[in-house]
């Protein structure tokens, strides 16, 4: 894989070639980006859109969540890329709202895979709160209690 700084991606309107920068970094193989998701700043910017909800991000190590979560994906921009925890995993989840208790809330045609969530909520956390033709692959999910 190729790593890059900024990612810097070409989208079409009305023919003509329009960049649109997103805050993550990058890696590319095979013609294929991917969003690089290091730290609790990166989740947070999926999950308040800054980056394509069609995107295909990589967890690059553990993180330890320090605030309360907004799941990634609405009933209008739901998720539908790719996410691969790469075995690591996503700890001290809190969510505060009673409404979506889940890490995507919404998803459709996504793939999410090797991710561990540890939900320190006394309530069930799904990994999708509601999926369309979604795939998950060696996912889990442990409630460590408060």
């Amino acid at each position: 894989m190729i790593f890059t700084a900024i990612s810097v991606c070409l989208h079409y309107f009305n023919g003509e070639p329009e960049a649109e920068k997103y805050l993550l970094n990058t890696a590319v193989e095979n013609d294929k980006i991917y969003y690089l998701v290091y730290n609790e700043s990166d989740l947070y910017q999926i999950a308040n859109g800054l980056n394509p909800a069609n995107g295909n991000y990589i967890l690059m190590n553990d993180i330890y969540l320090t605030r309360s979560w907004q799941p990634i994906g609405t009933q209008k921009n739901p998720f539908c890329g790719s996410f691969n925890g790469e075995s690591y995993c996503i700890s001290n989840i809190i969510v505060e709202s009673s409404k979506n208790r889940a890490f995507f809330g919404y998803a459709k045609n996504a793939t999410i895979e090797n991710l561990t969530l540890k939900c320190k909520d006394s309530h069930f956390f799904p990994i999708i709160g509601v999926a369309y033709d979604c795939e998950m692959h060696n996912c889990f999910t442990y409630q460590t209690g408060n």
